[in-house]
């Protein structure tokens, strides 16, 4: 790793845990720097403030989910074990403690600042993203959905409802049996409604 590129992974970790102890109001470049273990002219030469500090954080989270969540349907694959793959793939992060860890700082600067935080709703980009995968599974014949942006905010709507907000406001991790559980009731429920009907023959 370069020795900038190590400077900046320094200072944005550091940001988070400043973040999360003091909020955004309450933190401070000078704490921010010292946590970091470096000068606070090396925290400007990265980042000229706290809001862009707090919006490459954003950022990084948001890249991670897009990351994982940018495959495709495979059209020999049932439609079934295709949205466990789609599921798993948002369950990596929903089960990961630092990941959640951060969408909590987050989300209590959206509840605390929402002047500061109302360009970091990236919400429809992963509807789109999810979208995507699902117009895969249309196009294989393994699905029919009339309309995938809706389809894809109710798969991610149902997982989000009953493993990534109990989580984030019970602050209590589920097990991988727990999500593996959750996620089977919600690929049966969409296929229920999205599944691609079989004709029927005489």
């Amino acid at each position: 790793m370069a020795l900038a590129e190590q400077k900046n992974r320094q200072i944005l970790d550091a940001a988070i845990a400043e973040f999360k102890e003091k909020g955004f109001l309450g933190a401070s470049m000078d704490r921010i720097s010292e946590r970091a273990q470096v000068s606070k002219r090396t925290v400007y030469n990265h980042f000229e403030s706290k809001e862009a500090l707090f919006q490459q954080i954003n950022a990084c989270l948001f890249e991670k989910l897009k990351a994982n969540l940018c495959i495709e349907f495979d059209a020999d694959k049932p439609a079934k074990d295709e949205l466990l793959r789609l599921g798993w793939a948002q369950g990596k992060l929903l089960l990961d403690a630092e990941m959640l860890s951060m969408v909590r700082m987050l989300l209590g600067e959206v509840l605390r600042a929402p002047d500061l935080t109302a360009k970091l709703n990236r919400r429809m980009d992963l509807v789109r993203i999810v979208a995507s995968f699902l117009e895969g599974g249309v196009r294989a014949g393994k699905l029919s959905i009339p309309n995938t942006i809706v389809a894809a905010e109710q798969f991610l709507g149902m997982i989000k409802e009953r493993a990534f907000y109990p989580q984030i406001f019970r602050e209590r991790m589920i097990s991988e049996t727990e999500f593996a559980a959750i996620l089977e009731d919600t690929v049966n429920v969409f296929l229920a409604s999205y599944g691609a009907r079989q004709p029927v023959t005489a």
